[in-house]
């Protein structure tokens, strides 16, 4: 593909690559891009994008871990936001939206949606993608609130560019969602998404929870009160 084509730059964004596969990239005297948002993780490459809030400490681990003439973006700014959203900035009836991520488990929100259905002059809408988890059940509340909505991951912009509170798990909904100003819920679905509280808030997200939390519904929905309201 390199000689048929004639590239001279390969961007790479895949967990299962390893610097044995970038030393090999570049023996073709290829340029190299790596956007990789693990600290631990050696590369060979001659930019390195990683759009973390990280400490100084966490910055240093990831030099240590590249080649002397790797370029370094750090940090949101370098983030790629989604240039597709653009929320409403008046709205009349307020939307809550739920987003597992493209392999999560929707069902995980049943509960809690079947509880906020119940509230008045709500919108609540859930996202769902690669997983179809309890999609009969979600289709059966579907039919007995008029304000819960289901939609496919083809209509995550349109949705999302309506959506006032967002609960979902983190990724890049964290950058997207503080460019556009969304009030977000945020889980973990895996390791590599983890984000300390402190650095989030500084992204102007200051809800932070654990997945098995969800289960606690009770609790959540008193909390999405309180922000309605205060939204309101």
């Amino acid at each position: 593909i390199i000689k048929e084509f004639k590239i001279n730059t390969v961007i790479v964004d895949d967990y299962r690559l390893t610097n044995r596969w970038e030393k090999n990239i570049k023996s073709k005297k290829i340029k190299l891009v790596v956007v990789d948002d693990l600290i631990f993780k050696k590369h060979i490459c001659d930019y390195y994008i990683n759009y973390k809030l990280l400490s100084d400490e966490q910055k240093n681990q990831i030099k240590k871990r590249l080649n002397k003439n790797t370029k370094l973006l750090l940090g949101p700014k370098y983030s790629i936001l989604n240039k597709n959203l653009r929320p409403l900035k008046k709205f009349k009836t307020l939307n809550i939206t739920f987003y597992a991520g493209g392999g999560g488990d929707p069902g995980i929100f049943l509960n809690i949606i079947e509880k906020l259905c119940k509230l008045k002059k709500i919108k609540i809408n859930l996202i769902v993608s690669l997983n179809k988890s309890k999609i009969e059940n979600f289709k059966n509340l579907k039919k007995k609130f008029k304000n819960f909505n289901i939609f496919f991951k083809d209509k995550y912009d349109k949705i999302i560019s309506q959506t006032q509170i967002y609960i979902g798990c983190q990724g890049n909904a964290i950058y997207d969602n503080s460019k556009n100003k969304i009030v977000s819920i945020f889980y973990s679905n895996s390791s590599n998404q983890y984000n300390e509280y402190q650095k989030l808030n500084l992204l102007g997200h200051h809800f932070l929870i654990n997945k098995k939390d969800l289960k606690n519904s009770i609790n959540l929905v008193k909390l999405i009160n309180k922000i309605v309201k205060n939204l309101r």
